[in-house]
């Protein structure tokens, strides 16, 4: 399998392919690159063993791994993942494995390799571009993991893809992989630049997606029109339970279209809106609809600037509801008292 996924570039083509004169130049640049990938990654396995503390047989048979960014490259996680028949979870967290590096997970994935449940991409530049802009987009990668997370051989529970500037054409692709994945249960695509149309093509997707419990979309310039889009999709979902939107901007018009889905929903159990400029008004329109809401359990609307007199909106609709146990209403600048009290649970 090792061997397939380093030959890959030249394996991807048509057996008639390097007929044509004219790809004689890619011919060359292939090779070169599978050269290449072939003669760096044993050492790269043997600088881990040392650097890890671990001889070979036990660094490939290990359930858990987590590289250190010092450590860690695209040759290193290719090597592993595609060799190792006993991981389940896999740590890369910063570890700038760029689209190589995600390519060669993928292979190892899609064919089955490595049974992987818990998957750590967090800050990688998947893509291609990091945090300032620097670099050039390329969702290659992405979309051969898209494919593996589609394929029968997907076992991962948790993907965690924080920080890695997929954007909206990221979100549409993974968009699609949920669609039809059945083993996802947890997924973090927070500070990705997604966007509005990023949070549609997410919430296209939880439509039809029967098996994600948790999602965190936190930090993606979601805004309201973004809300409106995934608080739609919602209603027909009867499965995600933990929904994380904080630092998206939704103002008082995206507090509106959340309230409509708290009208609605009977599944969601902890919502997370921390610092979208709510402000006194949209957390009106929460604290009404909570009065219809019998399935949430928890609700952060931290840092939104409530002023006093909608935060007791919040004390007389928990005399209606039953199902909230955890509110958090804490802003700068407001007394603790009244936030006890506003946040004091409904029954005595």
């Amino acid at each position: 399998t090792f061997r397939r996924a380093l030959r890959e570039p030249i394996a991807s083509h048509d057996t008639d392919y390097y007929n044509e004169d004219a790809q004689l130049g890619g011919a060359i640049n292939d090779a070169v690159t599978m050269a290449g990938r072939v003669a760096s990654w044993p050492k790269v396995l043997q600088a881990l063993t040392k650097e890890l503390n671990i001889d070979l047989p036990r660094l490939l048979t290990a359930s858990v791994v987590k590289l250190q960014p010092k450590v860690a490259n695209p040759v290193a996680v290719g090597a592993i993942a595609l060799l190792s028949t006993h991981i389940t979870e896999l740590g890369l967290d910063n570890a700038a494995i760029g689209p190589t590096g995600l390519t060669m997970l993928a292979t190892a994935i899609h064919r089955g390799a490595a049974p992987l449940r818990t998957l750590r991409l967090a800050g990688n530049v998947l893509c291609g571009v990091d945090k300032q802009g620097t670099g050039i987009y390329t969702a290659d990668g992405l979309s051969k993991l898209c494919d593996a997370i589609s394929s029968e051989h997907c076992r991962l529970e948790t993907l965690d893809m924080r920080g890695n500037c997929i954007f909206a054409v990221g979100a549409a692709l993974l968009g699609g992989a949920l669609a039809t994945n059945r083993t996802l249960t947890t997924l973090d695509l927070s500070d990705n630049n997604l966007h509005i149309n990023g949070a549609a093509s997410i919430g296209d997707a939880l439509r039809v997606n029967r098996t994600l419990r948790e999602l965190d979309l936190g930090e993606n310039q979601v805004q309201a029109a973004g809300a409106r889009a995934l608080s739609q999709s919602l209603a027909s979902n009867h499965t995600l339970r933990t929904l994380k939107l904080s630092r998206n901007k939704l103002l008082e018009a995206g507090a509106t279209s959340v309230g409509e889905l708290l009208r609605s929903t009977q599944s969601l159990k902890h919502l997370d809106l921390g610092d979208n400029g709510l402000g006194s008004a949209g957390a009106t329109h929460l604290a009404e609809a909570l009065r219809s809401n019998r399935s949430l359990v928890g609700l952060n609307l931290c840092n939104n600037h409530i002023k006093e007199e909608a935060r007791l909106l919040f004390a007389e609709a928990l005399k209606d509801n039953e199902s909230l146990t955890e509110l958090n209403l804490k802003d700068e600048g407001i007394g603790a008292a009244l936030m006890a009290g506003a946040a004091a649970p409904p029954k005595a």
